[in-house]
């Protein structure tokens, strides 16, 4: 069984799943198969009455089999599933399978990236991706800022820059190199963004949402120390609805 972790719903990589996980999978998906698809969006109960949910999220999994793709889908199946619509029970199974699957099949990396308030970019200069200037915006040579850059390997030649200004309010703090190890969930890598490309890398981390990015640059590690500068980010430009 191959398995494709997924971020923002787009296949990054592929790997062989074996033992007790790819047990768990196939049980799941054998599980999913004897869902009646028809059964999953009945919204009138025993009693004959009908529900409307005009909002709520939705369920999709589609499945390839013999050649075909089956889709099983139902809007809001956790508001009819609590007003035991018909049926309902078949809405179980598909949450639950989709639940089952979604922690296989979805990167848990991107998922604590994107809820936490605060990440890290380790940053290791080299001659194509990865580079460092230090400018000064004025003559005083106290006003030194740290200009950072992913370029990323796609033929448009993207770079993302993160920006340390120590002169404006930009912090730096010291952390004993075991660090690492401690958070390396929250820490982001070159490789790493450069899998989701610039527009998805700028979701994750731009300043637009809401978190405090910190760089470690490796060359700033000392005695077992490391030195986290706080930056800004500076990737895509994204129009949103507000």
């Amino acid at each position: 069984m191959i398995r494709c972790v997924i971020i923002r719903d787009e296949v990054k990589s592929k790997e062989v799943l074996k033992g007790k996980l790819a047990l768990d999978c196939k049980r799941t998906i054998d599980s999913l198969l004897t869902i009646n698809p028809e059964f999953l969006n009945i919204t009138i109960n025993a009693q004959g009455q009908r529900f409307k949910v005009s909002d709520g999220g939705r369920c999709i999994v589609e499945v390839y089999k013999n050649n075909t793709i089956i889709t099983y889908y139902s809007h809001a199946p956790s508001s009819y599933i609590e007003h035991k619509v018909l049926h309902y029970e078949e809405r179980v199974k598909l949450v639950n399978a989709y639940d089952q699957l979604k922690s296989v099949f979805y990167d848990k990396k991107y998922k604590r990236l994107k809820s936490s308030d605060i990440v890290y970019v380790y940053f290791e200069k080299d001659k194509n991706h990865q580079g460092h200037n230090v400018r000064t915006a004025t003559t005083d040579t106290e006003h030194l800022s740290d200009y950072y850059y992913y370029s990323f390997s796609n033929a448009y030649h993207d770079s993302m820059s993160f920006d340390h200004h120590p002169y404006s309010g930009s912090k730096v703090r010291i952390e004993k190199k075991s660090f690492l190890k401690k958070n390396k969930d929250l820490i982001i890598t070159y490789d790493y963004l450069n899998s989701m490309g610039l527009t998805e890398a700028t979701l994750l981390i731009s300043y637009r949402q809401n978190k405090k990015v910190y760089l470690i640059d490796k060359k700033d590690f000392r005695r077992g120390k490391i030195k986290l500068k706080e930056v800004g980010v500076m990737g895509a430009l994204i129009l949103m609805d507000e």
